[in-house]
This record gives structure tokens, C-alpha cells and sequence, in this order.
């Protein structure tokens, strides 16, 4: 048997105490602890590499045809001039905690208002668990809040509600007294929004609690090899029903269906009222291999399926809609034993597909739905993407023990929309043309909605209604003029020197109403003007910002980084 040691909660000093043992009986041991920290977190998060996300699409290669490189830190490597409708940044990258010389690996995301919970695990036999609460309120500049660790329990993943966090996972029974099953739910009343030694164990059947989801009435955990779909109530925590399943590896709520995938017998689908079984059908053998996760779009379940890529089925019917593969690679130092799909998520109308080895790859939904999604391509963070989830306007990419990638949608607020009548935005179409865009002389053009785009280049008139990522140059030329309205992220940090050839450069007249976000350096030559107009326009620059001679930048703004001068 393992020797239980007496662990510290750090929270401002080192401070030594016991759980709340509570009214329920697995949590009556005076002697369980959790580590608690507040300080010394910031050195896990880094800014740099922020910067605009390539991506790019693949229209021109042929069907479900990759070519990805690796060690690549913030970018797609799909080869193709197309632009995609994905405007994405990485504004962060969170190193994975470490416990008496441990690395952990994410495991799990979700979200509550201006805070993401990250839950944590280490590979093997070890018990080792830890959550990260991470404050998204400044979009550019995530902070690690606080920190949980749980030496004697795996984390496989979590869920809130009313102030609740709750975590599945397996404890270690040596360490543990009265415990019959490694598989445990854990109930922790959160301190406001943030973590607490107020917890309670709920004890489960088999040897990992393996997800968690909660619903309007109850919250339901799915348990592994000879486990069980359980329903508590949140009133008393009491068992409001049970259905043994073997094999359970996750659970969702989609409207009045629960869901649950099991890595022997497919998808279950129960009203989730009477936790009665409506349907139950058959998907890819490959889930029973690992960890695989779920999501919803449009009365669609899909299914992470490993080597089988993702499958989306009717939870009306259980019948298949559509299959995704897996990444094709040309690298030869990619393994295609290590190309799986771990996991899926759907966001803002787009799918996010985690293949291990191959990175994250993108389907757009926006023009025809889950009938036809379109190939983006693949977001290639360096290192293997174990895990993604979506929620608001983020995307967490864990990469194993490499951590986490925080990626951010370029959206456009409501009160960049309330534009004046010189522009007819909504009259003005999407644009789907070459991931550079060139405006040549007399040949002024308007689009509206988001795009993703390589560069652009700027000789006439260039209006753009809602939200553009540009990942190098963006130039307008002495007889150009760029409209902006809406946001617009321009350029990508290198190492830290966000001075590294991608720049915005304005030899005439650039006009922003909205918000403008430049990663690498701002130039404004010699008779250019930079103009921001409306009531709430920004600009943040990480680079250099030069005004030569008779160039300029004017009207009302917020400096968000306090360097334009």
C-alpha cells in the first residue's frame, strides 16, 4: 500500500488543514487535503507567441488531402491561397502545472462567465489531479488565477453550475480510508468564482469517473469498465438513478436528450427528465481505445472516433449524417499511429477536431451546416493536440504535458455595427477570393462578415464590415484608402519581439471604427493618416509605432496598450 503523506494548502502562506468533511459518508475522513495557490502562477503563462492563427484552406488540394508540418508554434500548415472565414488569434500559452516533479496534462475545459476551468491529470499509475482557474475578463491577456492540486486523485473532468465545480475522477483507495472504489465525483462549493477546500466525495462505481455534466434538475457522471450513467440530485446530493453501462467515456446534455458515449456499445440516448433510454445505436469500434469525448450541433451528437476521425449522428434516430477521417500527412517524421481524433468540439458555426499528431483541424459550417461542411485546414500548435473545447469566443487546445494554447475568435461587438449611412454594410458581400488580397487601382471593393487572410494590399478604396485576422502585412498605398468597421487583428509576435516583419503600414488614409489589434509593428508614413471615429474605437499595438514627418493618428480612441504616441 502507498503511504499517505500530509500534503499543505499554499494559499498567501502555507497553511495546514483538512476538508470539510460534510453529511455525506465518503467524506468523513478528517485527514484528505487539496493544495490551494494564489501566488507565483503568472511564470506559467506566456504571450510570446500572440498572434494572428493561420489558417488555411484546402479547396485546391485534393479531398481530405493534409499536408502539415510540425513544430510550427502558432500557425496552419495547409498550402493553399484560399482564405477561410475563421478569423482566429492565440493570445496565450499556459504551461502545464507541476507537483513534486510531476508534469500534468490537461484533461478537460469549461467555462463560467469570465473564467475558464482547466482540470488536469498525469499518465500511469500515479493519482496525481489539479484544476487551473484561468481569468479571460482582458481578452489579450489571460491571467492564471488560481490553482488546485489533488495528490492522491486523477481529474478526467469537470463541470459548473450555481457555484459548483464539479470534478470526476479516481482517487487512490490506499489513501483513502472507507473507500471502496477508485471512481469518485467531487462536489466543490467555489468562493465566489474561485476554488475552495469545501468539498464533498461522492463515491462511484468502477475505477474512474471518467465525465460530468450538468443538467437543469440533476447532475449526471458516467463511470468506466463495469461503471454506470448516475443522476444526482442537487438538493441532497441523493442518487436519483442509475443505469449500468459498460465502458463509459463521456456525457452531454442536448435539450431534453442526455447522452452518453460507451466504448463498448456506442451512443445511449435517455429523456432527461426520467433518465429513460430513447435510443441506442452503434458508432466506430475505435472509442473503446481512449479517452474520446462528444458535442452537439443542430440535433447532431458528434463523436470523436480515433482513427476513424469523427462521426456525427441524428440523436432522433441514430443514423450517420456524416463521417470525417482523420488527417491525411505527407511528414515523414509524423507516425500515422499518432493522427486520432482524441476530441471535437463545435463553435461559432465551425468544428475543431483534435488529431494528435496532425494538430487541430477546422470545418466550417457557416454556409451549409453539417449537409456540407467546408475545409478550412489545420491549426498546427506545436505538439500533439490531445484535447479541444470551445465556448464564447474561445478555443483551448491542450497539448499533453506541452500544455495549453488560447485561441480567440476576432468578433465584432454591437456597437461597431451601428455604423453611418456613408456605408451600406449589409449590402456589401462576403469575401471568398485569395487568402492575399490585392485592391488594385480603380478598383475599389467592400465586403462584409470574417475572414482570415494572409495579407492584404491596398491601391483603391477597401471597405471592410466586421472582423478580419491578417496574419503578415497589411499595406495601404498612397492612393489606397482601408474602411474599417469592425475589428481587425493584424501580424503575429516571434519569441517575444513583436518586431518581426508582419506590420501595418499606412502611406495614405486608413479609417477604423471599431477595434484595432496590431502584433507586430505600426508605421504611418508620410502623409498617411490614421483616423479612429464612433464612440468606442481602440487600438493596441505590441510592436513599434512610428509616425514619420507628416503622418498622423487622430480622433477619439483607447489605447490599450499605451504606446501610440
Amino acid at each position: 500500500m502507498r503511504q499517505f503523506k500530509l500534503y499543505a494548502l499554499v494559499l498567501i502562506g502555507m497553511i495546514m488543514f483538512a476538508c470539510d468533511s460534510g453529511d455525506s459518508e465518503t467524506d468523513s475522513q478528517s485527514d484528505q487535503k487539496i493544495v490551494l495557490q494564489l501566488q507565483n502562477l503568472d511564470g506559467r503563462v506566456h504571450t510570446d507567441n500572440a498572434g494572428v492563427v493561420e489558417t488555411k484552406g484546402i479547396a485546391e488540394m485534393p479531398e481530405n488531402f493534409y499536408s502539415v508540418q510540425m513544430n510550427v508554434a502558432k500557425s496552419a500548415t495547409i498550402e493553399s491561397d484560399v482564405a477561410s472565414d475563421l478569423p482566429l488569434t492565440l493570445i496565450a500559452e499556459v504551461d502545464a502545472p507541476e507537483y513534486e516533479g510531476l508534469t500534468l496534462q490537461a484533461t478537460h475545459v469549461c467555462f463560467n462567465g469570465n473564467y475558464a476551468y482547466v482540470s488536469y491529470n498525469v499518465k500511469g499509475a500515479t493519482y496525481l489531479g489539479a484544476v487551473d482557474v484561468i481569468d479571460i475578463t482582458d481578452p489579450a491577456l489571460p491571467q492564471l488565477a488560481m490553482q488546485a492540486v489533488f495528490p492522491s486523485m486523477d481529474i478526467s473532468s469537470l463541470t459548473i453550475k450555481n457555484g459548483v465545480l464539479y470534478l470526476a475522477g479516481a482517487r487512490d483507495v490506499d489513501a483513502y480510508e472507507d473507500v471502496t472504489n477508485p471512481a469518485v465525483l467531487v462536489k466543490m462549493n467555489l468562493d465566489g468564482d474561485m476554488l475552495s477546500d469545501d468539498i464533498t466525495f461522492l463515491e462511484l462505481s468502477s475505477f474512474v469517473g471518467t465525465d460530468v455534466v450538468a443538467g437543469e434538475s440533476y447532475f449526471y457522471c458516467v463511470s468506466g469498465s463495469t461503471g454506470a450513467l448516475t443522476a444526482f440530485s442537487y438538493t441532497d446530493d441523493a442518487v436519483a438513478a442509475t443505469v449500468e453501462t459498460n465502458d463509459l467515456r463521456a456525457v452531454g446534455v442536448d435539450g431534453e436528450n442526455l447522452v452518453t458515449l460507451s466504448g463498448a456499445d456506442g451512443i445511449h440516448v435517455y429523456d432527461i427528465n426520467a433518465t429513460a433510454e430513447k435510443l441506442n445505436f452503434s458508432v466506430s469500434d475505435d472509442v473503446e481505445e481512449a479517452k474520446r469525448t462528444i458535442d452537439f450541433y443542430d440535433g447532431y451528437v458528434l463523436v470523436a472516433e480515433g482513427y476513424d476521425g469523427m462521426g456525427v449522428y441524428s440523436v432522433t434516430d441514430g443514423s450517420q449524417k456524416i463521417n470525417i477521417p482523420v488527417a491525411s500527412v505527407t511528414d515523414e517524421d509524423i507516425s500515422l499511429d499518432d493522427v486520432v481524433c482524441n476530441a471535437v468540439t463545435a463553435s461559432d458555426d465551425h468544428i475543431f477536431m483534435a488529431e494528435g499528431a496532425a494538430g487541430v483541424v477546422v470545418y466550417s459550417l457557416v454556409d451549409n451546416g453539417l449537409d456540407s461542411p467546408e475545409e478550412i485546414g489545420g491549426l498546427n500548435l506545436e505538439g500533439s493536440a490531445n484535447y479541444v473545447r470551445g465556448g464564447g469566443d474561445y478555443i483551448f487546445v491542450a497539448d499533453g504535458t506541452g500544455g495549453l494554447k488560447i485561441l480567440k475568435i476576432v468578433t465584432t461587438s454591437a456597437s461597431d455595427e451601428d455604423t453611418s449611412s456613408d456605408y451600406a454594410c449589409d449590402t456589401y458581400p462576403a469575401y471568398s477570393g485569395s487568402s492575399w488580397l490585392n485592391v488594385n487601382s480603380n478598383d475599389d471593393q467592400a465586403y462584409s462578415g470574417s475572414a482570415s487572410l494572409g495579407g492584404i494590399n491596398i491601391s483603391a478604396q477597401l471597405i471592410w464590415c466586421g472582423s478580419l485576422a491578417v496574419s503578415q502585412h497589411v499595406n495601404v498605398n498612397s492612393q489606397g484608402e482601408f474602411v474599417l468597421i469592425g475589428s481587425l487583428a493584424t501580424g503575429q509576435k516571434a519569441n517575444g519581439n513583436a518586431s518581426s516583419g508582419s506590420s501595418l503600414i499606412v502611406n495614405s488614409k486608413m479609417i477604423v471604427d471599431g477595434s484595432l489589434v496590431v502584433y507586430g509593428d505600426l508605421i504611418v508614413n508620410s502623409g498617411g493618416s490614421l483616423e479612429f471615429v464612433g464612440s468606442s474605437s481602440s487600438i493596441a499595438v505590441y510592436g513599434d509605432v512610428t509616425v514619420n514627418n507628416s503622418g498622423e493618428i487622430i480622433g477619439d480612441f483607447t489605447d490599450e496598450t499605451g504606446n501610440v504616441k
